[in-house]
């Protein structure tokens, strides 16, 4: 019979997934621009459907139908998608392999509709099962990614823009729930949006996009939501721990230890030596005798009336809901303001992993970096705003690079969100250079994740 404060021990420390996008570092990109002025006459361009368009309906049901049974993009296509996408846009295995247009044009309908009701079965907390998420990177993903590719090919800018609305709003609607790991694929599949983009903004057979590309959301998810359920998610995952504490020495906290327990090896977690385990349970039980007391949430009379496994449950679940609201207070502030306070929760949680010993917390970990990997997306929208800014002017100038961006009239350039500093921006001659300036207090591999420099060129 297992020893439930022993597998707790093992076990509790694990935590939850560091979730961050799995996207390219940003890098540096070239850009030829053909020089064309913002129309005035242009009204109905956007880069999301329009509130007007939208119609009722469930986004979700039409998105499960394209991955459910046995559709044949996923089980022919899927598999292969991603190398179609390595290939170079007039291969002609990609005009053999590729057929798409029935899925366009569902995720299209998809698009227009007003919402996207996943139906997830919240209340499971950790629990949750969310199997249709990777197959919306390759359908909604890749697949619309590769659609875009080629309608981009062939310089058939309606198509190309219709596409990049589909993508969005299929990003959009797979974020809306409040569950966090959606919020990330959500980010993901408008990231390859942006790529598209990349390869469309100054091109002559595409307008300016200057003004769709301004009246995008700053985010197409909702990270405070998705962290509030993040904050609940754990005591959900905890069936017999119910709505409140139960009372000290009840037998029902050995019901929690076990459930709880049960869901890190759910989870992934690995089991430790025997040696290290109980190395662990003195560690934990050290750290709950320190710092429960401090928070006087319990009498001397309470605290001497606890099992050990009881002290350290309480005394983690008190933990990550405090390390949890501050994650989401932090969050609700202005970027520049955000990330300094989110970075120092996150070296907290660092230093408590590197205390313990442990492999992981249970709360999300590198909040500053799930925050970065969202606003990435504002980020990349506005530099490539500054672009078409820099094309208009183009357009209205002779052909010349303007000298600084302050020289650059009749429109807003947008800062960068994340900083509130200015893009950085050099011209020389022929080429101009525009990047976005480095976060401070970062790693080294999160600053190459989210900054961008694009090398500007004229199209003769």
């Amino acid at each position: 019979m297992r020893n439930p404060f022993a597998m707790f021990c093992l076990l509790i420390v694990i935590g939850l997934p560091n979730l961050v996008v799995a996207d390219e570092a940003g890098g540096s990109i070239e850009i030829r621009l053909t020089a064309r002025e913002v129309d005035p006459s242009e009204t109905s361009l956007l880069l999301l459907p329009s509130e007007t368009d939208l119609v009722e309906g469930n986004a979700a049901v039409v998105m499960l139908r394209l991955i459910g049974g046995e559709n044949p993009f996923m089980r022919d296509l899927a598999p292969k998608i991603r190398d179609l996408l390595t290939l170079q846009p007039d291969d002609p295995r990609i005009e053999k392999e590729f057929a798409f247009d029935r899925i366009y044009h569902e995720l299209s309908r998809a698009a227009l509709m007003r919402n996207a009701a996943w139906e997830y079965q919240l209340d499971r907390g950790r629990e949750l099962l969310l199997p249709d998420l990777q197959s919306h990177r390759y359908i909604a993903g890749f697949g619309l990614s590769l659609w875009i590719r080629n309608a981009v090919t062939n310089q058939d800018a309606s198509l190309a823009i219709d596409g990049v609305r589909t993508q969005l709003a299929c990003a959009r609607h797979v974020s809306r729930t409040p569950v966090l790991v959606n919020q990330m694929v959500g980010v993901d599949i408008a990231l390859m949006s942006v790529e598209r983009l990349e390869s469309m903004v100054g091109n002559a057979w595409v307008p300016n996009l200057y003004w769709p590309l301004a009246m995008l959301p700053d985010s197409l998810v909702d990270l405070q939501a998705a962290l509030q359920w993040e904050s609940a998610s754990l005591r959900r995952s905890l069936p017999s721990l119910g709505d409140s504490m139960p009372p000290i020495g009840d037998p029902v906290w050995s019901r929690i230890v076990n459930e709880f327990s049960d869901l890190m090896v759910s989870s992934g977690a690995f089991v430790n030596t025997e040696t290290e385990a109980m190395v662990l349970r003195m560690t934990l039980l050290v750290a709950a005798k320190k710092e429960l007391p401090a928070m006087q949430l319990y009498s001397e009379k309470e605290l001497s009336q606890m099992p050990e496994m009881e002290w350290v449950m309480r005394w983690i679940l008190h933990v990550s809901n405090r390390v949890n609201y501050q994650i989401q207070a932090a969050s609700s502030l202005e970027p520049p303001q955000a990330i300094p306070a989110l970075l120092e929760i996150q070296k907290r949680n660092a230093k408590m992993k590197n205390d313990l010993g442990a492999p992981g917390v249970p709360f999300v970990e590198s909040p500053a970096d799930v925050y970065l990997s969202t606003a990435r997306f504002n980020r990349l929208i506005k530099l490539l705003q500054v672009v078409e800014a820099i094309r208009h002017e183009l357009a209205i100038n002779g052909g010349e690079f303007p000298a600084s961006l302050d020289a650059i009239t009749g429109l807003a350039i947008p800062r960068d969100p994340l900083t509130g500093k200015a893009f950085r921006y050099q011209q020389r001659k022929r080429v101009a250079t525009i990047e976005t300036p480095p976060v401070d207090g970062i790693t080294e591999s999160m600053q190459r994740r989210i900054s961008k420099t694009y090398e500007i060129r004229i199209n003769e």
